[in-house]
C-alpha cells in the first residue's frame, strides 16, 4: 500500500481524513506548466501558458517537471487508492505557466487571472534574483482580496562563500 510518501508523511497528510479533498477550492499552480498526461494529473483541466498565448495547449508541456511535482503534491489523484494522495486531489487546479521564458510580467498576468476568478489559495514556487515592487504589490492585493498566497522563500542576503 504506498498511499504515502515520506514528504506526505512528514507533513502530516496520513493524519488527515480521507474525506477532506478540497472540493469546491480553486488553487493556481504558477508554475513551469503541468503534464496533464500523468496519471495521477489527468483531472488537471485548466490553464494558460503565459510564454506562449497562442497555444491553447502549451501549458500541459512541462519540460522542467518542477508545476508538475508541485500539481501532485497539491492535487493528486487516484482512483484505486492505491498511489500516491495529493493533500487535495478534488480541488479545481489552474495551471499558469511562467517559465521557462517568462517575464515578470507573466507572473504579474498570472495573478491578475487569479484575482479574477477569485482563486482561493496560489502556489508560486519561483524566484528571481532581484526584487521586484510590482510583484510585492500585487501580492498584497492578492492578500487583500483573500487569496492565500504560497511562495518560494529564501535568504535574501548576499553569499559570502567563496
Amino acid at each position: 500500500h504506498y498511499r504515502y510518501g515520506w514528504g506526505q508523511l512528514q507533513m502530516g497528510l496520513d493524519r488527515v481524513p480521507e474525506t477532506l479533498c478540497g472540493k469546491g477550492v480553486k488553487i493556481a499552480i504558477v508554475d513551469s506548466g503541468v503534464d496533464t498526461s500523468h496519471t495521477l494529473l489527468r483531472h488537471v483541466r485548466h490553464g494558460l501558458d503565459l510564454t506562449n498565448p497562442a497555444d491553447p495547449h502549451a501549458w500541459t508541456h512541462d519540460i522542467v517537471g518542477h508545476g508538475t511535482h508541485a500539481a501532485g503534491i497539491v492535487a493528486g489523484r487516484d482512483e484505486s487508492g492505491k498511489m500516491l494522495r495529493g493533500f487535495v486531489p478534488d480541488a479545481e487546479i489552474h495551471v499558469l505557466k511562467v517559465f521557462p521564458g517568462g517575464r515578470l510580467s507573466n507572473v504579474l498576468e498570472a495573478l491578475d487571472y487569479c484575482l479574477e476568478l477569485e482563486i482561493d489559495v496560489v502556489n508560486l514556487s519561483l524566484g528571481t534574483p532581484q526584487p521586484s515592487q510590482a510583484i510585492e504589490q500585487k501580492l498584497e492585493e492578492a492578500v487583500f482580496h483573500g487569496i492565500a498566497c504560497i511562495v518560494a522563500a529564501s535568504d535574501p542576503s548576499p553569499s559570502t562563500d567563496p
